[in-house]
Order: C-alpha cells, then sequence, then structure tokens
C-alpha cells in the first residue's frame, strides 16, 4: 500500500527524515554567492557583446575599403559564444545536488564499501 505524503509538511530525505532547515546567514551566504554569479555573467556578456560589436565593425570598415574580406570576426564570435554559453548553464541552469541524489550516492557507496575499501575513490581532493 502507497502511503500518501501531503505537499506542505516540507521535504525529507529518502528515509522520510525532514531536512534540516538553513538558517537566515546560510540563506544570506548562499543568496549572495547566487547573486554575484549572475552579475559576473552580465558583466561577461556585456564585455562579449561590446568586443564584438568593435571586431565586426572594424570588419565592415575595412570591408567598404578592400571589398569585403573574409568574416575573421566570425572565429572568435562563435568561441567566445561558446564559453558565454557555457557561464549562462552553470549560472542559471544548474541545480545543486537534490538530497535524494545525495542519499543515493551514499547507498551506492555503501553498497560498494562492502566489497572494497571506500579509500579507493580517490577523494583526496
Amino acid at each position: 500500500m502507497v502511503q500518501e505524503v501531503p505537499m506542505n509538511t516540507g521535504a525529507t530525505n529518502n528515509t522520510g527524515a525532514p531536512l534540516p532547515t538553513p538558517t537566515e546567514a546560510e540563506l544570506r551566504e548562499i543568496a549572495i554567492k547566487r547573486l554575484k554569479k549572475k552579475r559576473d555573467f552580465r558583466n561577461h556578456l556585456f564585455t562579449y557583446v561590446v568586443i564584438n560589436t568593435m571586431l565586426w565593425s572594424i570588419w565592415i570598415i575595412a570591408g567598404v575599403v578592400e571589398a569585403w574580406a573574409f568574416p575573421w570576426p566570425l572565429f572568435p564570435t562563435v568561441v567566445w559564444g561558446l564559453f558565454v554559453l557555457g557561464h549562462y548553464r552553470d549560472t542559471y541552469l544548474r541545480n545543486p545536488f537534490r538530497e535524494e541524489r545525495v542519499q543515493r550516492e551514499i547507498e551506492s557507496l555503501r553498497a560498494a564499501s562492502r566489497t572494497h575499501p571506500i579509500d579507493t575513490y580517490g577523494l583526496e581532493d
């Protein structure tokens, strides 16, 4: 028989125990880190747009004089654009590890530790 859990009970781990509620100081620290990451991304995007606008402007001006040479700004625009996309993903799309994933990994390690020592996982970093 499946037991239904009301939606307003708060988050729990896979054993049903409630997760600890973060303190105001912890929430503030996390919020500040997230705001810094968002500010850094906006600065990166602004720099990307300004520099690439300058590169394409140089190409256009030189093209008028030299009969439209190969569009060389395409290379830095595409390569740097990939880095901007990665920065966007890291800032807005990456989710922190959910408790259920952490608990699942712990269970996997517990099961594996029965067959070989835990220090073989290389956690010295």
